[in-house]
């Protein structure tokens, strides 16, 4: 269907809408009509206020359908829809909240046996999704995945919707995958996106966005796994995905997004500049592309941010390092707060300004590092792996500028960090012989400034621990 064929059935549906007396209930059912048409103009414009438009005339249908009404249960999943997509598009969790709470209802006012109920269930199932990707929730994973599959298991083969409601069973199993590390689950989401894919012609809308979602259940069984196959497969469906997707749709600039960070896993993975190179390339592009409101645009330019700071480490262009840290801030700043997202960013800002410190030795550089490096901790909670990166790169900061300014409580403060990472660290960890030694180089920097005694032996036996790690301390020439 073109936009014209939409724009025409909207324009039928509203003189519809208009000649119909509001307290015929065939008046809201016209509504009902006109709200989803509405709907699918936003999803071929991308248009937020096409989008608005939509959600307003379908909560008008669902609030003059009479109670108990037939039609009740579908202006209610429809109404969740809509707001679902907006919730995706702003990111607002009070969108989210409301249509969970219409397709709750909507499923419990749908009887067994009813054709829409597998309709009904799988809706309830994205949202739910949504939910967990946004709080981490794992009982909204849970009730997530098993509504998605009951909706697939009553929808019958060759059905129409099939393809899309494996999709989406496919897409929690993923993200289950993610959380667990469940060898089936990873098996199950990828056979679930196949045969999306497979059941879905060519040429059909929504085939990239299938394509785009099966490349990603083999990118998260690379990242687990390491195997090559899953990499080469998450590349060749990813760039399956954009190739399919033509450029007036609105979700390609994020399947560009993805197949940048596949490229970019094949560089890391294979060590070709052409790859790193294609993967900057693709972040522009996709930057380029995306709508400059569009929720996910910040994190594209912290992506870019990556890829230029992997150029800097691979040539040492400093305008690639330049570029790393105008991106991450750009992005650090579009971020709202309690986005996981903005937390990684702000630790990635940190480390490219300290890089550009000691490039260029610019002491502003290195007190923003500092002060996101602080930002990135106090969003991090204490079980996170990232902790002790997050403390390692404060520490050696405070150290850097303690050694610049000769700031006593940077040289306390670095020190007390180091007793923590070491007290984190369990016997027989492969790092744990360099901690001991960094926290002896804090030691023997605060001997040199106080003489205290206690501070020179007992740097000396972090060192001799370090020793019995077959390691023997510098002692200069």
């Amino acid at each position: 269907m073109s936009l014209r064929d939409i724009e025409e059935s909207i324009s039928s549906s509203q003189e519809a809408a208009r000649i119909i007396p509001p307290d015929d209930p065939e008046h809201a059912r016209m509504l009902g009509n006109l709200g989803n048409t509405l709907h699918g103009r936003y999803h071929f414009t991308g248009l937020l206020d096409h989008l608005d438009e939509a959600i307003q005339v379908l909560r008008r249908a669902a609030e003059i359908i009479p109670i108990g009404h037939a039609d009740r249960p579908g202006m209610l999943t429809n109404l969740g829809g809509g707001l679902g997509s907006r919730f995706v598009r702003t990111g607002d969790e009070t969108d989210l909240s409301e249509a969970i709470k219409k397709c709750q209802e909507s499923v419990s006012l749908t009887p067994p046996g009813h054709p829409h109920l597998a309709s009904r269930l799988n809706n309830l199932g994205i949202r739910l999704g949504d939910r967990y990707k946004k709080r981490g929730a794992d009982n909204d994973l849970e009730e997530a995945i098993r509504n998605c599959q009951q909706s697939v298991n009553l929808t019958p083969p060759r059905h129409t919707d099939r393809p899309m409601r494996y999709n989406n069973l496919g897409v929690w199993l993923r993200e289950r995958y993610i959380r667990t590390g469940s060898v089936a689950d990873s098996e199950e989401a990828i056979r679930c996106c196949q045969d999306a894919v497979e059941e879905t012609p060519l040429g059909h809308t929504e085939r990239p966005m299938l394509l785009n979602n099966l490349g990603n259940a083999f990118n998260d069984r690379y990242h687990r796994t390491g195997e090559v196959q899953a990499l080469e497969e998450s590349v060749r469906y990813s760039h399956e995905a954009v190739s399919a997707a033509p450029s007036t749709d609105p979700r390609r600039p994020n399947w560009l997004s993805n197949f940048g960070g596949r490229k970019e896993d094949t560089y890391h993975r294979f060590d070709r500049v052409e790859d790193l190179e294609q993967a900057i390339r693709i972040a522009q592009e996709a930057i380029d592309a995306v709508d400059p409101e569009h929720p996910d645009r910040p994190g594209m330019l912290g992506n870019l941010g990556l890829r230029l700071g992997a150029r800097y480490n691979r040539k040492g262009n400093i305008q690639d390092l330049d570029g790393a840290i105008d991106n991450c801030r750009i992005a650090t700043d579009l971020m709202p707060p309690g986005d996981p997202d903005k937390i990684q960013a702000t630790g990635n800002l940190s480390v490219w300004l300290r890089e550009r410190f000691d490039r260029k030795g610019d002491i502003e550089d290195l007190d923003e590092s500092i002060t996101n490096n602080q930002k990135a901790l106090r969003g991090t909670t204490l079980d996170h792996p990232i902790r002790i990166t997050w403390l390692g790169n404060l520490s050696g900061g405070l150290s850097a500028r303690y050694k610049r300014t000769s700031a006593f409580n940077d040289l306390q403060e670095a020190i007390q960090i180091r007793r923590e990472i070491l007290a984190a660290t369990p016997p027989g960890h492969a790092d744990r012989a360099g901690r001991h030694t960094s926290l002896a180089n804090g030691l023997s920097e605060r001997y040199t400034r106080t003489r205290l005694l206690e501070d020179l032996e007992e740097a000396i036996g972090h060192h001799r621990v370090h020793e019995r790690y077959g390691f023997r301390p510098y002692r200069g020439n």
